[in-house]
């Protein structure tokens, strides 16, 4: 680890995790590419939950999973990525689109949490970026890019969601009076 030139940081983060599969090595390079077949399936179904989460406020429910589960099994079943999952050395890559979107994730579970629990809100949208940007750009250097994946979704799909939800729980309340 110590004598690497993989970038500038280094990527510590992919390269611990050769360690899962370095009882095999050098023998058999498939236990590589099964691990590299599940982090894929693992981004997938969090492509999954983001989608169904950014699309739930805007459209009902059934719809929204339906458009979650055509976005996830696109991008499973792109040829674009046959490269990255059998590439062992792509799972740098994995890696950090991992990271982004568990970073994405958690800021958009606590953007859910801010109009009715304010702290953990925060705390949640926080964490998003002080734990996962580090561990994204550890995995490879294009993770420094989650805060700006996160300022592109706060002004375009998350910008009215709190408004919305209170202009809703308002007109409620009127029809209720």
């Amino acid at each position: 680890l110590a004598d690497n030139d993989t970038g500038a940081a280094g990527r510590p983060v992919s390269l611990l995790s050769f360690l899962l599969n370095a009882t095999t090595w050098p023998a058999d390079p498939w236990a590589f590419k099964l691990t590299n077949l599940a982090i894929h399936l693992f981004i997938g179904a969090l492509l999954y939950l983001l989608t169904l989460r950014l699309l739930c406020p805007h459209m009902d429910d059934s719809q929204a999973g339906w458009t979650a589960l055509l976005v996830a099994a696109f991008w499973l079943l792109n040829p674009l990525n046959v490269s990255t999952v059998l590439y062992v050395v792509q799972r740098m890559a994995m890696l950090s689109a991992l990271f982004m979107l568990l970073g994405l994730l958690a800021y958009v579970h606590g953007r859910r949490l801010l109009a009715d629990r304010p702290r953990p809100a925060y705390g949640w949208m926080s964490a998003s970026v002080i734990l996962f940007t580090p561990l994204a750009v550890l995995s490879k250097e294009n993770g420094a890019l989650l805060p700006v994946l996160i300022l592109v979704l706060e002004y375009t799909l998350l910008r009215n969601t709190a408004l919305r939800k209170n202009h809703s729980t308002v007109e409620a309340n009127t029809v209720h009076s």
